[in-house]
């Protein structure tokens, strides 16, 4: 092997160890490493920055910021009541948070959806003497089956678009790949 696969192993290695013992924050380990193998030669600037062009990337950053702003400003409230009222069943809280999860994570990005709703799930849980454990995978599945309904919903769905267009292609629209993110309520 050559000295820069050398140095690849040594800075996935070094990634690895700091995020499992938590010595940062994971976007300063991910850049450092980046910035380790810019700095080593490893890399060139065109190589170390082509994933920063690709407008999937920004697409994705702005659904997080979206996402953000929607649960500072405690925009999505009232579902907090709609949704974990008091004296609810398990059953009728587990049925109202998956649909409003789909719903909510076809228009914005899955990951920050399931993130907001994490807290008002315990919440809930620990004031109805239910396990929270009963509705976080429900959770995420909702949250996953609902980001496929649109091009916006998860950001996979971004990244193969923008590949897509990078191989000279159109890109997909917004609801193309809704046939198969709606298939599951037709079985």
């Amino acid at each position: 092997m050559e000295i820069g696969a050398y140095i690849t192993l040594f800075t996935i290695l070094a990634i690895i160890v700091a995020l499992v013992r938590n010595v940062a924050r994971p976007d300063f380990i991910f850049l450092t490493g980046l910035i380790f193998l810019l700095v080593t030669g490893v890399l060139s600037p065109e190589q170390a920055f082509t994933g920063f062009a690709n407008q999937a990337v920004f697409a994705v950053a702005a659904l997080f910021v979206v996402a953000a702003g929607v649960q500072r400003t405690r925009a999505l409230e009232f579902l907090d009541r709609a949704i974990f009222r008091d004296g609810l069943g398990i059953r009728s809280v587990l049925f109202r948070m998956m649909g409003a999860t789909s719903f909510f994570s076809a228009f914005l990005n899955n990951t920050p959806i399931v993130a907001m709703l994490i807290p008002q799930i315990q919440g809930w849980a620990k004031r109805s003497g239910f396990p929270a454990s009963r509705l976080l995978i429900p959770l995420s599945y909702a949250a996953i089956v609902g980001g496929t309904v649109t091009l916006i919903g998860t950001s996979t769905n971004l990244i193969v678009s923008g590949m897509i267009v990078e191989r000279g292609h159109e890109p997909l629209s917004f609801f193309q790949l809704s046939w198969v993110g709606l298939l599951p309520l037709y079985w």
